[in-house]
């Protein structure tokens, strides 16, 4: 492996740009909180759009509408000229569905509309993956908790700031589609974008396999995702690794707080905070 280095981002839970090459998915069971923001007092629209997924030639475009309606996107390379469509398909009220564009051209820039028979978007962009070499901006954000204690302003502001920078992509670290509460949903995955690989691990599913310990050694990655992310690492040539994880697998207390001081131990640094080593007794093997 031969990189210049390792970037680790705690407080991950979805990534909007999830990476193309993924393992299997998980289930969570958490209970939806009470939603008190008023983050959430959305003015009513038609339809909302997230891309994700985003390759060197395809994305994934969800489409959650708010009426049953008939669209269908358009897309091309140019700015008031979509001179592509997909199929025009039947969209249900408050089901969310997915389109794929494919074979598209790698290092692009893609402008495109939802076009549906009771109006259309406003014409957006997204670029494909950019390849080794050419520079790239992404965005983040973490922790908004749009359920409570968000104030709506400066949430605006950041997601304004975050557009500014028009960035290939945007990664939300955790705690806002807050995806561990939904049954059908991807825990650990990888991606490459120009120099930089980028990877989301999963520190809750295996977890709560665990429950009864009274320790941080309970909280873990699972053999079968540290295999993964072992044969990640040691396959990737890329000059730059970003990890997010929204908590560490151990950490300082029963919160997993805690950054460069306490990657040291439990199962993320494999030492016990008296400075022993755990290893042996808690991951054997």
């Amino acid at each position: 492996m031969n990189r210049f280095a390792v970037i680790i981002l705690l407080a991950c839970g979805i990534v909007v740009a999830q990476g193309a090459e993924h393992n299997q998915g998980r289930k969570g069971g958490s209970k939806q909180p009470v939603q008190t923001s008023r983050c959430n007092d959305v003015p009513a629209h038609s339809f909302d759009l997230i891309l994700g997924r985003p390759a060197a030639s395809s994305v994934t475009v969800s489409v959650l509408s708010y009426d049953d309606v008939d669209g269908w996107l358009a897309y091309g390379t140019a700015t008031g000229k979509l001179v592509a469509q997909t199929a025009k398909r039947r969209f249900k009220r408050g089901e969310p569905a997915e389109i794929v564009l494919s074979s598209l051209t790698p290092n692009t820039e893609y402008h495109y509309q939802f076009r549906s028979t009771r109006g259309h978007s406003d014409e957006f962009a997204f670029h494909t993956a950019r390849p080794p070499g050419r520079p790239f901006t992404f965005t983040i954000t973490a922790d908004s908790h749009l359920d409570e204690r968000t104030e709506p302003s400066i949430y605006q502001r950041t997601l304004a700031d975050a557009l500014a920078a028009r960035p290939d992509f945007h990664i939300d670290l955790g705690d806002t589609f807050m995806s561990e509460k939904h049954p059908d949903r991807e825990d650990y995955y990888a991606w490459q974008w120009g120099d930089a690989q980028f990877i989301v691990l999963d520190p809750f599913w295996f977890t709560q396999q665990q429950r009864g310990r009274k320790d941080n050694w309970s909280r873990t990655l699972g053999s079968n995702q540290y295999q993964w992310l072992k044969g990640t690492l040691e396959a990737s040539n890329a000059k730059f690794i970003f990890m997010f994880i929204h908590h560490l697998v151990g950490g300082a207390n029963e919160q997993c707080r805690g950054g460069a001081e306490a990657a040291p131990w439990y199962e993320w640094g494999g030492g016990n905070p008296d400075g022993t080593d755990g290893c042996a007794r808690n991951r054997p093997g």
